[in-house]
């Protein structure tokens, strides 16, 4: 860090603590002084890898901004890459990686963005439309400059532990809060509301004393479980305490309900088990065994199980589960098929140029004045398909799907180059361990994404993940190099 960027930080971070308290008192707004926070720790993260790390910690936590649709993550992205920008503009900064193809299918599918703003509107009311959802647009030029300017990000051997560990259990602070927003009756959600908790998921608890599922609180949950489980297979090769953590991480998501979660989760799972250890044969020993041994307990005891393990397990071929819980799977395969139907039969007008992120407020108005929130209707309104080739294909049109195609098959190409060499070492190498774990979960996400379930939303939250690991591997190929030598 040159000392230049260092003094302009000093003097532009001065300027916002002394206008942010303003802004507090002027508006009423207390939540400006949240990036107050930030400014007192600034010193400490002028780095642009620093901020990046920052970044994908609050991104794995799901952390919003009190500004608009923006996370944390966003506005960390935003100022890393105005300090990137200061630092190339003075000095020529060093790339970590050459990625020239990768760099241009980020402009294309940016430019792609900007065509459809175009000619389906912005969204914005800033530039005079009528529209709104123009939110959706700016996250993506944000992230996308994130995802261009990675290649510029070099982080040490303790900085990839740190991120890890705080990539693993920090998220676990989001149960913990909803927990505590239950406990207290609501009355500290204020705060909470910034965290991956869901406010109809409460409302349903302390209202309608509805407990059928906890959905929010399962993927941070499960997850830890998840990497834990896979980092002490990996160093300690032991099978036992891998099909336990496996087995916590299971029946936090079968309290959710959610069926391509558990499938999901367990794929990932026996599909990094299968790399990780050495013994692979032993994984079917030892898992087949385990897998009658819950089936058989699942079948003696379905119809006394909580409904949202009923149905979270509704899809399994000889498990009738009771009407109601299969009904409830059931409805919510149909209810996305008319989402389909209604989407696809509109393709046509928008095949080339895509739908686009906004939409009208007034058929979206319409459809809640006539009470059929959640419809399909409604549903389609908001661009939420529950498809990601219908999301590709409709609100980006035949060339952003192509685009955003090719910017997961480029990532794929990238992180694979260092996979097997990591796979060499990752017995002795939590790094490499965890760049495994995290290769296969990018795998599996992008296959997620086309097969069963995919959004703008999921989209926008692929390319944290691209992100996290394409530093990842630079340290990892940092390792396979040392070993190299010393070998």
């Amino acid at each position: 860090m040159i000392l230049f960027d260092r003094h302009l930080l000093i003097v532009f971070s001065t300027l916002l603590a002394i206008i942010l308290p303003i802004l507090t008192i002027t508006t009423g707004n207390f939540l400006w002084a949240f990036f107050i926070i930030i400014l007192l720790i600034g010193h400490k993260l002028l780095n642009p890898s620093r901020l990046y790390i920052l970044a994908l910690v609050f991104a794995s936590i799901n952390l919003k901004a009190p500004i608009g649709r923006f996370m944390m993550s966003d506005l960390i992205y935003i100022l890393a890459i105005i300090i990137i920008l200061l630092q190339l503009t003075i000095v020529e900064r060093k790339k970590i990686f050459g990625r020239t193809y990768l760099d241009k299918v980020i402009v294309f599918f940016g430019l792609n963005l900007i065509t459809i703003m175009c000619f389906r509107g912005t969204g914005l009311l800033i530039f005079g439309d009528t529209k709104i959802g123009g939110g959706a647009y700016i996250l993506w030029f944000v992230v996308l400059a994130a995802l261009y300017f990675s290649k510029y990000i070099n982080i040490t051997f303790k900085q990839a532990k740190i991120l890890i560990i705080c990539w693993t259990t920090l998220p676990l602070i989001n149960p913990l809060f909803e927990w505590l927003t239950y406990m207290t009756g609501g009355s500290i959600y204020f705060f909470t509301k910034y965290f991956d908790i869901s406010f109809g998921q409460i409302y349903q608890r302390l209202v309608e004393n509805n407990t059928d599922m906890a959905r929010t609180g399962t993927m941070p949950i499960s997850l830890f479980f998840q990497i834990i489980s896979l980092l002490i297979l990996s160093r300690k090769q032991n099978l036992f305490i891998f099909f336990l953590l496996t087995i916590f991480g299971a029946i936090a998501i079968l309290f959710s309900g959610f069926r391509s979660f558990l499938v999901a989760y367990l794929m990932i799972n026996f599909i990094s088990a299968y790399f990780l250890y050495k013994k692979r044969g032993q994984i079917l020993i030892f898992g087949l065994p385990i897998l009658i041994f819950s089936f058989t307990i699942l079948s003696l005891f379905k119809y006394n199980l909580p409904f949202a393990i009923q149905r979270a397990i509704s899809f399994i071929p000889g498990l009738k589960v009771d009407g109601i819980a299969m009904e409830n799977a059931l409805d919510t395969t149909i209810w996305r098929i008319n989402i389909w139907k209604r989407a696809l039969s509109d393709f046509s007008n928008h095949a080339i140029i895509g739908r686009g992120l906004s939409w009208d407020t007034s058929s979206w108005t319409n459809l809640i004045g006539r009470e059929i929130y959640g419809s399909p209707e409604f549903f389609y309104v908001n661009h939420n398909y529950h498809s990601g080739p219908i999301t590709a294909f409709v609100d980006y049109g035949i060339v952003g799907a192509l685009l955003w195609l090719t910017i997961q098959f480029i990532i794929i190409r990238f992180l694979n180059t260092s996979f097997k060499p990591a796979l060499k070492i990752a017995s002795n190498s939590m790094i490499c361990s965890f760049y495994i774990y995290g290769c296969i979960f990018i795998y599996w996400h992008i296959f997620h994404f086309w097969f069963i379930y995919g959004s703008t939303a999921s989209m926008q939250r692929s390319v944290s993940y691209f992100i996290l690991m394409i530093i990842i591997k630079n340290v990892v190929d940092k390792i396979i190099q040392k070993r190299t030598v010393n070998i």
